[in-house]
């Protein structure tokens, strides 16, 4: 989708609104634009933010709606309407007009002698009046973000799910316990006699504790990869 460019100014309540708007992956209603702006405000804009929702839908108008940032989709009365960002066609549509406008305004003040201007400004200038669209910026490209807080905490539920089926874990603990117990079966030693060794003596126990040890890791990890599944 092909949406309103980045506002040229990075420190105007423009761009605040737009990156609050990015923040709530395109789509919020008024409370919470104003609640993200609020919360973004300092670190775009340096005079102080709205106070209240009347004063934000002030700025939200004239300095995104009116100059085709964003656009609201729901109808005339909801007491929380619903914004999205513009399409480019509809920031095309206000931005046009607005600098055809200042461009107007700009050429009469030189020909009226109140402002001098450089020739490559005039060149400029009488582009813009053939085409005001060749001045303007390109359009965005965006899509909806999965990894948004909106998703997030389906985001990390699915991934816990995904992560279980990889462990597979013992669907019966009777299952898993019986298995432990062949495990231990096996670390036994043989009940062959043998005569042993000086070297000899310590090494069945070493075996068994490490094994007993390693058994307990084993059972414990078991029963948490139970708990996470359950």
């Amino acid at each position: 989708m092909k949406i309103a460019p980045i506002p040229k100014r990075l420190h105007s309540r423009s761009m605040v609104i737009y990156t609050a708007m990015e923040n709530l992956n395109g789509s919020a209603t008024r409370l919470e634009l104003y609640k993200e702006c609020r919360r973004i405000w300092a670190e775009i804009a340096q005079e102080k933010p709205p106070s209240t929702v009347d004063q934000f839908q002030k700025i939200l108008t004239a300095s995104a709606i009116s100059q085709g940032y964003l656009v609201r989709q729901s109808s005339r009365g909801t007491k929380n309407p619903v914004y999205t960002f513009a399409a480019y066609e509809v920031f095309r549509s206000k931005a046009e007009p607005a600098l055809l406008s200042r461009t107007m305004y700009t050429l009469s003040k030189v020909e009226n002698g109140e402002q001098v201007i450089s020739p490559q400004r005039v060149e400029k200038l009488e582009r813009i009046l053939e085409d005001p669209s060749s001045e303007l910026p390109p359009p965005r490209e965006w899509s909806i973000k999965r990894d948004t807080p909106k998703h997030s905490q389906q985001a990390v539920k699915e991934a816990a799910e995904k992560a279980a089926e990889k462990l597979e874990p013992p669907s019966d603990i009777q299952e898993m316990l019986q298995n432990i117990d062949k495990i231990i079966d096996r670390q036994k030693p043989s009940q062959i006699t043998v005569t042993p060794s000086k070297l000899e003596v310590p090494i069945w126990p070493a075996v068994i504790g490490v094994s007993i040890a390693g058994i307990a890791i084993l059972v414990a990890v078991s029963l948490s990869v139970l708990a996470f599944v359950g």
